[in-house]
Order: C-alpha cells, then sequence, then structure tokens
C-alpha cells in the first residue's frame, strides 16, 4: 500500500508499536546528527488477525493456485477484523455489494456467523430518508458524498445496486446459517428500500428502474464492465428483479408477511419480463445491454454482470441460456482489452459482439455462474493465469483492487476479491444449501485438472470434509458430511444420497 507513519526518536529508550491493519512491509530506519551508539531491539511485526471459530483447511496439489488461494486467505485476514470491509489499508469502511462477497467465506471458511452477523446489524443502521443506504457504512465517506453530490462535485452518492446486495446478504446468512434474525430486524428497513423501488418503477415510462437522474442516490454495478453509465441498465434491473423474486420473496414467505411476499415476487416478475422485453436480442439470444432505444443492432455490446445474473437466477425468456453461457466461457473481449478487460470501443463492421469484464472484486459473479453451467475448469484456468498475474500475488501474498496495480500507487495491495476462497468450497466442493441452515444440502464436486485436493467447509452442522486425488483420468474423492442433515450428491451420471457422519467415497471423470 501507499500509507506510511514515521517516528522521531530523542536520545533516550524509547519503545513504538504502530497499529497497522495493512500487510506489513517495510520499515526504514534513519540514524544522524549523533556520535553515540544506537541499538535496536526487538524488532518484530505483530500480526493482527480475527479469533476465528475453525483454521482454514485447505491443501492442493496444484502449486499456483495453492498460493493464490494463501494470497486470498491473507486478504480476507486483513478485510475481516472487528468489521468486514473492502481494504484496511485505505478507507477501512463496510461495504456491500462487492465488499460483502467476503462473507460468502467467513462463513464457509473460518465456520463463523459472528462477523457477517455484525455486518447486517450495523450496515442497516445507515439507511438514508428515501430508503437508500449508504453503501459504506458506519463511515464519514458516504454522509461527505452527500453535500458533494448536492453541488455535482462527485459522482459517488449511497449506491442502489448496493442496495439490492444489501438484500442479497440478508438472504445468503439466511440460506448459510438458518439464522432469520438479521432480516427480521431490518425487515422495515428493507420494506422501505422496497417502497422506493416500487416509486422508481411507477414513474418510469417502461417500467424499469433508471440508472441515471436520480438525485443523490447513484448506481453503480462495476468500475470496468461498461462503457456507459447508461449501460448498466440491464444489469441493475435484472439484479433487482431476481432480489425481489429470488431473495425476498422467499424471506418474506417464511417470515409469515402474507400478501407482501406474493407482491415481492409480482414486482420482481414484472422487472425480468420488462428487461427481456426491451434488452433480450432473439437472433443473438443474448442480453444485449446497449439494445435499449437503440435503433442500430449490428454492434451488440454485452457485459458479464447481467449474463451471470441471467444463468444464475434462469432470467431467460424460453429458458435459452446456451448462448448466454458459451459468451461467458469465452468472452467476446476487443484486443486491447483480453487481459484487463477494461471496456474498449465498439468495433467497426456487422454483427460485431464485444463484453465488459469486471474488476477483480465482482468478477465472482461470472465464476459462480460457470460453475452452475458446469464450467468450474474455466475459472481454475483463469485463477492459474490472469490472478496469478497479480503483482500482489507475486509480492505481497495478497489480492489486489484492480487487474493490474503497481506498487506505490493509490490501489490497494489488499482488497476484498476472494473468489477462489469462495468457489473453492461453492464451485469445486459444489456445497449449495436446499433449505435454510442445511438441514438439506447439496454437493456437486467439479474437480477439474487438479492433482489432488483437501478441504473443510463449515456449516451449522459440523464439517464438510473433501478430499480427492487425480490417477490417470479419474479423481479417487471422499466426503464427509456431518450428521443433522440430508446430502446429496450430485455426479454426472446419477445423484444419491449420503450417509451422515462416515467418509463416502467415489470416483468422477478429468
Amino acid at each position: 500500500m501507499f500509507n506510511w507513519s514515521r517516528f522521531i526518536c530523542k536520545e533516550r529508550v524509547t519503545e513504538i508499536e504502530p497499529f497497522d491493519y495493512e500487510a506489513f512491509r517495510f520499515l526504514q530506519v534513519h540514524v544522524h546528527g549523533t556520535k553515540d551508539r544506537v541499538s535496536l531491539v526487538n524488532v518484530f511485526a505483530r500480526r493482527r488477525k480475527n479469533a476465528w471459530p475453525h483454521e482454514p483447511q485447505i491443501q492442493t496439489g496444484d502449486p499456483k493456485f495453492q498460493k493464490l488461494l494463501n494470497a486470498a486467505l491473507q486478504t480476507l485476514d486483513n478485510c475481516a477484523q472487528d468489521v468486514c470491509v473492502d481494504g484496511m489499508g485505505r478507507e477501512r469502511q463496510q461495504y456491500s455489494g462487492d465488499a460483502s462477497h467476503q462473507l460468502h467465506a467467513v462463513r464457509s471458511v473460518y465456520g463463523s456467523s459472528d462477523v457477517p452477523k455484525r455486518f447486517l446489524k450495523t450496515f442497516g443502521t445507515g439507511q438514508t430518508l428515501d430508503g437508500v443506504w449508504f453503501d459504506s457504512w458506519p463511515a464519514y465517506d458516504r454522509t461527505a458524498r452527500v453535500w458533494q453530490r448536492e453541488v455535482g462535485a462527485s459522482d459517488w452518492g449511497p449506491l442502489v445496486d448496493h442496495s439490492v446486495g444489501f438484500c442479497f446478504d440478508h438472504y445468503h446468512h439466511w440460506m448459510q446459517t438458518g439464522d432469520p434474525t438479521p432480516a427480521q430486524v431490518n425487515w422495515a428497513r428493507i420494506q422501505k428500500f422496497v417502497d422506493y423501488l416500487r416509486k422508481l418503477m411507477t414513474e418510469d415510462p417502461k417500467g424499469l428502474l433508471p440508472v441515471e437522474g436520480l438525485g443523490i442516490p447513484a448506481v453503480w454495478i462495476d468500475h470496468l464492465a461498461f462503457e456507459n453509465p447508461g449501460q448498466k441498465r440491464l444489469a441493475f434491473n435484472l439484479y433487482a428483479g431476481a432480489m425481489l423474486r429470488d431473495a425476498l420473496y422467499p424471506i418474506a414467505k417464511a417470515l409469515n408477511t402474507g400478501e407482501e411476499a406474493e407482491g415481492f415476487a409480482d414486482m420482481g416478475n414484472a422487472l425480468i419480463a420488462t428487461c427481456q422485453r426491451h434488452y433480450w436480442d432473439p437472433i443473438r439470444k443474448l442480453f444485449v445491454n446497449s439494445r435499449y432505444g437503440s435503433k442500430d443492432f449490428s454492434h451488440a455490446r454485452l457485459d458479464d454482470r447481467s449474463l451471470a445474473t441471467a444463468v444464475l437466477y434462469d432470467l431467460f425468456p424460453g429458458g435459452e441460456k446456451d448462448a448466454s453461457v458459451k459468451a461467458l466461457v469465452n468472452p467476446p473481449l476487443a484486443p486491447s482489452a483480453k487481459q484487463t478487460g477494461t471496456p474498449q470501443p465498439p468495433s467497426s463492421g456487422a454483427n460485431s459482439v464485444t463484453m465488459g469484464l469486471s474488476y477483480p472484486a465482482n468478477a465472482v459473479w461470472r465464476y459462480w455462474a460457470l460453475a452452475k453451467a458446469g464450467h468450474m475448469q474455466v475459472v481454475l484456468d483463469e485463477f492459474r493465469t490472469k490472478w496469478m498475474q497479480m503483482y500482489s500475488v507475486e509480492h505481497n501474498g495478497t489480492i489486489q483492487e484492480y487487474w493490474e496495480a503497481k506498487p506505490g500507487g493509490t490501489d490497494l495491495m489488499s482488497h476484498c476479491a476472494v473468489s477462489p476462497l469462495i468457489l473453492l468450497h461453492q464451485g469445486i466442493l459444489g456445497l449449495k444449501p436446499l433449505k435454510p441452515g442445511y438441514p438439506e444440502l447439496e454437493i456437486r464436486p467439479q474437480l477439474c485438472d487438479l492433482p489432488s485436493i483437501e478441504t473443510t467447509a463449515y456449516i451449522p452442522q459440523g464439517a464438510v470434509h473433501l478430499k480427492s486425488r487425480l490417477e490417470g483420468s479419474r479423481h479417487h474423492a471422499t466426503v464427509l458430511v456431518p450428521t443433522g442433515c440430508e446430502a446429496h450428491l450430485v455426479l454426472p451420471d446419477v445423484r444419491r444420497k449420503l450417509p451422515n457422519g462416515q467418509a463416502y467415497s467415489f470416483e468422477l471423470p478429468l
């Protein structure tokens, strides 16, 4: 990182212990102005780390992937301490949306529900009068942006898409812990936010949520995936539609809210149907974010976030997902964007297609979709190449903020992109709760070409353990699930119920 501290010591014994949240790297000592002897004693760095319920259990036979996983663990330890933030070195602020993805890893890798529950409790108090949450809270940053937005001095306001993400955070916490308390505590606030979205839909001629002209609030979605703000409208509306239908609706049913639950589902379905009507290209069979209001369909601009959301929540008309999965597997990037995914001007020529890719913290959406579609090998290959090219992974043992970062710059060298840990358990192990709190669960392993792997994921009932080794063209694996849950093992050719409390062996082709 780029932060530093300076201490001037006079001629006496001085004890100094700086308090540094970030990964410690350098100590410089300058001695001048004295002929006396100067001694340095007990020079050390004290590692600040949360006292997790469990230590991570992750071992692979792939050195590159193991190094990246270790960097992700180091990054998560830096970010998730008393609170869960995007990076301790710069802002030390809680964010929903891109930063709260870390909560998946906190729960499964460390077996902790306390940090996520604290996040939901504290972040929930930062709601504006409109109903949008401050996207970083508790924090000075967004309160300062309010007056800056009023005078046109900033593009950053309370991010509406992070409020959508915060509703999803409640759903994931409920599904992965079985605890509805955070949703119950914040339910009146959630209702207020939905009322805000409903008002925006009602005022829009097409019944869509706007992404521009919102006043103080703003829509961000991602730094890199879009060429202009208008292209974010598709991704934002699909995201909000899925949140209403697939997250808030089941929570509302569980809380016995009656007609309100059906209202959430109807509202979500209306948004999804409107997106299909205005953004679906029936020829390419893709959601095209540049299609709305355009008369020129020769160039199609795609973004990974829209397609990933559609794959994850089955938002396609007629279930036509094949073209979208193909685009996510092999993104049609402009030549100069092959490594970074940075948006490029549309290429000339009839029927051209380009896609924008998200920055590291939001890459998880595409990876989730690829894992769901059975393409975990594509994700693992990118971890070994694109992610391993990060300067921070090689030199700092952490994961940086952007695809390209230089030492001494303003970008964090330890940020919140922990996709490798999340996809280790949700993609490679394939762990998924089928009911809140894992009384019923699914394990759908995608072991790819890993020579060996051993990992433990923690759920409320205990530890889910996977161990495998590759021999020739087949993985020989065992999986162990704790008692108190009904577990189903999903293999390419069979689905079978797993015994509780004892290891089950199976084989999986390469």
